[in-house]
């Protein structure tokens, strides 16, 4: 998994490609908490190019949308992975997403 920082005026985009698995969700989640303890008024999380995500990369998902104000972080998760796992487990409720 790669994750790339995107800063735009106030807001703030993590974006993560490849595989969001056990072995790569404690980097996702050191790079968010690092950008939930900055000062941007928006923080989008873009986890639209994942291929595969597990239950782990579910979990630092919900972790994330638990521990940040849902007015600053949003979720886009595309219609790929991100998406399947979010509609068969039906948290889609549960997290910020966008379009």
């Amino acid at each position: 998994m790669t994750v790339q920082l995107d800063q735009d005026g106030e807001s703030l985009t993590v974006r993560a490609s490849g595989e969001l698995d056990i072995a790569t969700t404690d980097a996702l989640q050191k790079v968010l908490r690092h950008a939930f303890d900055g000062d941007a008024a928006a923080i989008i999380l873009d986890v639209a190019e994942l291929t595969f995500i597990d239950s782990m990369g579910l979990r630092v998902l919900l972790w994330a949308a638990e521990h940040e104000d849902s007015h600053r972080l949003s979720v886009r998760c595309g219609s790929g992975a991100v998406r399947r796992m979010i509609d068969v487990t039906r948290t889609g409720t549960m997290l910020p997403l966008i379009a």
